[in-house]
């Protein structure tokens, strides 16, 4: 991390007794580069055709709609909204990182705990990148 003093006016400047010195109005291509602070983690690189998310996303999720919907099962009725939403954050390697799901039919402590345990069996194959946020709905009949 950069030393805050040795930053001033957008360059990476000596240390100055107090304020700015006067930065070039045109930086040159050479001064540019050295901007940007050096980062905590090295940048992945991905060859060309890797995919950049879960190759086999939809089908896994697909997969889990019977386990869902048994766990639904398994609550209490009367609720009209027959759509649970699942929120999942995938790391790069397939894993689940985080997930929450959402509606009245998950807000029932037996149909939340079956489906948090079905959700959380849940692995994808590994993909080239950042971390994969995925907004997938279980529509319930």
């Amino acid at each position: 991390m950069l030393d805050p003093d040795l930053v001033r006016c957008g360059l990476l400047l000596l240390p100055l007794a107090g304020g700015c010195a006067s930065a070039p109005s045109n930086p040159s291509p050479a001064v540019a580069k050295n901007v940007a602070a050096p980062s905590a983690e090295p940048v992945a690189t991905c060859s060309p055709g890797q995919p950049d998310s879960p190759a086999d996303l939809k089908d896994v999720l697909r997969a889990k709609r019977e386990d869902i919907q048994r766990c639904t099962l398994l609550g209490t009725h009367g609720s009209e909204e027959a759509v649970i939403r699942l929120n999942l954050l995938i790391s790069d390697r397939g894993a689940i990182k985080r997930f929450d799901l959402t509606s009245a039919l998950a807000l029932d402590p037996t149909v939340q705990k079956c489906c948090e345990k079905s959700i959380s069996e849940v692995t994808f194959s590994p993909f080239c990148g950042d971390d994969v946020e995925v907004h997938w709905s279980y529509e319930i009949r």
